[in-house]
């Protein structure tokens, strides 16, 4: 499967940080949109194995993290969330014995890969050099970028591990240049259905659920934080923890599968 070409970026800040081609500048809108018409039809149907046996002690977990311009009203909550996430993700494989695989990937009008396929133990601290806000929201070319990396590692593999795509946005989309909402609903939807990949989806400033199944992700994995006049960026934290343990209890079969975040955890999220 053809993935997208990358080029090596701020190697002082984080050596594994790779950018995607499709960020063109923003002071070049012609370009740009010729550009975004063009590669849009590019773009491939993902196709992860078949038939290997599976492992379901092992996690690639894929996450999908905004760093646009508006995010710097979340301040240190940003890779203070992040952080939180992982270390939640090591209590899990502590408690039970697994093992994570991350590919983690942050986005303005780019989309970069911080860490591509790395295992948990081995990755740092989420600094805030590494989330520093800047830029727009290129929203579907950082979910579809991961959604191929994902399937591109998972073709490495003897075995198929359970696959989690973690996205948190406080934004709407404006600035993909390869992905459109209607071919990340196509590719959500058949790989939750065919393949058993769990999609998260946790937004401010927007109805999470109605954005989130829009994208073809299950209503009840969908939540929105930071409502009802409290600072979002005091939630947004909780988000990132309460989506952490609702993906693992659902893996391990802790709560059914169609329940996703309870009203109780939506509440201490908004």
């Amino acid at each position: 499967m053809p993935q997208p070409s990358t080029e090596q970026v701020n190697p002082g800040i984080a050596p594994q940080v790779q950018q995607s081609q499709f960020g063109a500048s923003p002071s070049t809108p012609g370009r740009r949109s010729r550009q975004r018409s063009a590669r849009k039809s590019q773009v491939t149907p993902i196709t992860p194995p078949i038939g290997k046996p599976r492992d379901p002690n092992h996690l690639v977990l894929g996450m999908v993290v905004d760093r646009s311009g508006s995010m710097a009203s979340m301040g240190a909550e940003l890779e203070g969330g992040c952080n939180a996430y992982l270390e939640t993700q090591r209590s899990e494989d502590a408690r039970d014995g697994g093992r994570s695989t991350i590919l983690f990937t942050r986005f303005d009008n780019v989309s970069e890969v911080v860490h591509d396929a790395v295992d948990l133990p081995e990755i740092p601290k989420i600094t805030h050099e590494m989330v520093q806000p800047r830029g727009s929201t290129a929203l579907y070319d950082a979910i579809g970028d991961t959604m191929q990396r994902v399937s591109a590692h998972l073709e490495t593999l003897e075995k198929i591990p359970d696959v989690v795509i973690f996205i948190l946005t406080d934004g709407h989309e404006n600035a993909s240049q390869s992905w459109t909402k209607a071919a990340i609903n196509r590719e959500i939807s058949k790989l939750e259905k065919e393949h058993e990949w769990e999609f998260y989806f946790a937004a401010a400033n927007q109805d999470a659920m109605v954005e989130g199944s829009g994208l073809g992700m299950k209503r009840s994995n969908c939540m929105t934080f930071g409502q009802s006049g409290v600072a979002v960026a005091s939630k947004m934290k909780m988000a990132f923890t309460t989506a952490s343990t609702v993906q693992n209890d659902i893996r391990k079969k802790r709560r059914p599968k169609d329940d996703g975040f309870s009203l109780a955890e939506r509440k201490s999220c908004a």
